[in-house]
Parts: structure tokens; C-alpha cells; sequence
């Protein structure tokens, strides 16, 4: 009687490891997958985060200009009004639109 329970063991576990013997190489392969997955995944984050160091960078930029621009025209339009003031009354009407047309070109 144990030596057929022994038997029948050894038959079963022939057979499970028969039914099987595809898991390892299942495994190897899925464990490839993950570990291509993951370079993927580090590649991406590292392309997000120069992406956004960029934005950050052009935002910095983007700032930068319109602050300048504002100087611009802060500028120009004290220019303008120098301008005007010291244009005589008579004559301002045609020379004023020249003058600002002028005083506006950067």
C-alpha cells in the first residue's frame, strides 16, 4: 500500500511537472517584459522631465519678454507724451500722427 501511495506520487508529480514545463520559460519571458517595460518607463520619465524643464525654461523666457515688452511700451508711450508736449499746439494734429507713428516702431 505505501509503496503504490509512493508510486502514485512520483507518477503525479512526472505528470505536473510534464503539464508544466513551459512555466520557466514563461516566467524568463515575462520577467524580460517587465524589465523592458520598466526601461520604457524610465525612458519616458526622463523625456517628461526634460519636457519640463524645458516648459519651465520657456515659461522664464516667455516672462522675461513681457516684462521687457511692458518696459517697451511704458517707454514709448513716455516718448509719446515728451513728444506731444513739446510739438506746437498749431501743427500737433498733422505731425503728432507721424510722430507717433514713428515712436511706436521699435
Amino acid at each position: 500500500m505505501l509503496l503504490n501511495s509512493v508510486r502514485y506520487r512520483e507518477l503525479r508529480v512526472l505528470e505536473l511537472e510534464r503539464k508544466y514545463a513551459h512555466l520557466p520559460s514563461m516566467i524568463t519571458e515575462e520577467k524580460s517584459a517587465v524589465i523592458e517595460l520598466e526601461v520604457l518607463y524610465q525612458e519616458a520619465q526622463h523625456q517628461l522631465n526634460n519636457r519640463e524643464q524645458q516648459l519651465s525654461t520657456l515659461r522664464l523666457l516667455l516672462s522675461k519678454s513681457a516684462k521687457r515688452i511692458r518696459a517697451q511700451q511704458h517707454e514709448n508711450q513716455t516718448l509719446r507724451a515728451r513728444l506731444n508736449d513739446t510739438l506746437p499746439s498749431s501743427s500737433s494734429s498733422g505731425s503728432s500722427s507721424s510722430a507717433s507713428a514713428s515712436a511706436s516702431s521699435p
